[in-house]
């Protein structure tokens, strides 16, 4: 669980290999899969990257933040 929601939001899901689906069976996600998931999340914390207990900072180009907007419009 910790590994797929490290691999997703780790440097902001600004790498190569960052996590952008995970496939879960019925079973297992009925078990308690999502509410782990989301629990780890919620315990993401954000804020500036001189504060090195932040797990998250600012994407890195403007022109992300401008494709990241777009994407959260979108849904």
């Amino acid at each position: 669980m910790l590994q797929s929601v490290r691999s997703a939001f780790e440097y902001q899901g600004q790498k190569c290999s960052a996590l952008s689906r995970v496939y879960v069976s019925a079973s297992v996600w009925n078990s308690g899969f999502k509410d782990q998931f989301l629990e780890e999340i919620a315990k993401i914390k954000v804020g500036p990257p001189q504060d090195f207990t932040n797990f998250m900072g600012p994407v890195m180009w403007a022109s992300l933040l401008m494709i990241a907007r777009a994407l959260l419009i979108s849904f």
